[in-house]
């Protein structure tokens, strides 16, 4: 009977184990599954304003050129699509673990709603943090894909100075910096020093990457032929 209880207690034990094991790779695939869906949704956004938005200026497009370049058209559309997409993902991937991260912070479990809205929130403010920024210093590229009359954006590009983007880009960081330093903490404290290492691992490679996209050498000048 004894050993009976003990091979109940043994098995129960090993269920356990196998239970646990899977619960990262559970975690992971959900925050997939949200940075996938926000980014989809957001891809799909942009295409259908691409589509309802579509002008032409100047004369009248012949029908022969109109098919000629109608394939060509969709595979730019796609392109355009495709390219949304994945930026769409990564932002809204980091704001899912940093959903993630807040909530084991404050032992708590972050929800379903909390991760997808913090992942669209994070979409969003990368995207908002990039149009000042070209407002500011090149709002030629807005001027040249806007279907709305410019003046519009008048008020607030008057409001815009490189100190006020500068403030702005603080504010984005020291959110997720205090996240993480919160989560570090924690980590410390009940020495889980293999999430500490990967956390830390994370942190280097997007600081590398960053980095590695903001550095850009000069173009070499080519001599006219």
């Amino acid at each position: 009977m004894r050993e009976s209880h003990l091979g109940d207690t043994h098995q129960s034990i090993d269920l356990n184990l196998d239970l646990s094991a899977d619960l990262p790779s559970i975690g992971l695939s959900r925050h997939l599954a949200i940075a996938s869906a926000v980014a989809a949704c957001c891809a799909i956004i942009l295409l259908i304003r691409s589509l309802l938005n579509f002008s032409q200026t100047g004369p009248k497009i012949q029908d022969e050129i109109r098919k000629h370049y109608l394939f060509y058209s969709l595979y730019a559309l796609l392109r355009l699509g495709l390219w949304a997409f994945l930026i769409a993902f990564c932002f809204a991937l980091l704001g899912s673990l940093l959903a993630h991260l807040f909530a084991t912070a404050l032992e708590q479990q972050a929800t379903m709603l909390f991760s997808t809205l913090s992942a669209a929130a994070m979409v969003a403010f990368a995207t908002a943090r990039q149009f000042l920024h070209y407002l500011l210093y090149k709002p030629s590229l807005i001027l040249v894909s806007a279907n709305f009359r410019i003046s519009r954006l008048y008020p607030l590009w008057r409001c815009l100075t490189p100190r006020k983007l500068k403030i702005f880009d603080g504010l984005l960081l020291s959110i997720p910096a205090l996240i993480i330093v919160g989560y570090a903490g924690r980590a410390a404290a009940s020495r889980d020093w293999a999430a500490l290492g990967a956390l830390t691992a994370a942190v280097c490679l997007l600081v590398a990457g960053r980095y590695w996209i903001a550095w850009q050498k000069e173009p070499r000048a080519v001599e006219a032929r």
